[in-house]
């Protein structure tokens, strides 16, 4: 079948220049296409996709977490606040408490597949993994006196393999 696809895919460029839209071994549309939002106040939250190991999964994220109750100041993308500043712009905050994983940003967008945790920022690819995907906050404090507030939208799509 792959000979064939690569013979056909040869031919149609040499003789047009191009690849017509049907011989691409690509997969043009999820299997499963998901939006979720993911407040600031949550630690993980189950988005019910169950992952394979032969899948892809694309996530693309946008929105602001505040991660102060002040307000504005605090908002971050689904990068987090980077770790190489945070020391010294949020002084109380890093006190408080130490984040889940201080190797990524504060209050940055984290996913989680069966045992592996990433960061997922503002956009993801991941594949080789299996398990529920879960997707939280990157912050000890998600409620109380450094109280979060905000959001992001997430979208997941998942490419799998027929």
């Amino acid at each position: 079948m792959k000979k064939k696809l690569w013979l056909t895919t040869f031919i149609a460029i040499f003789l047009f220049g191009t690849v017509p839209f049907n011989c691409v071994d690509a997969q043009e549309n999820p299997a499963i296409k998901k939006e979720v939002i993911v407040q600031g106040t949550t630690s993980w939250k189950e988005v019910g996709i169950k992952i394979k190991p032969t899948d892809k999964v694309v996530i693309t994220a946008s929105g602001k977490v505040y991660f102060e109750p002040s307000g504005s100041q605090s908002g971050v993308d689904p990068n987090g606040w980077p770790r190489n500043t945070y020391k010294t712009a949020w002084p109380e905050n890093w006190n408080f408490c130490d984040d889940p994983y201080p190797e990524f940003g504060h209050a940055a967008l984290m996913g989680k597949i069966g045992e592996n945790s990433f960061l997922v920022g503002q956009n993801k690819t991941i594949t080789g993994l299996k398990g529920v995907l879960g997707l939280g906050i990157n912050d000890c404090t998600l409620t109380g006196q450094y109280s979060n507030s905000g959001q992001f939208k997430v979208l997941i799509k998942v490419y799998r393999k027929k």
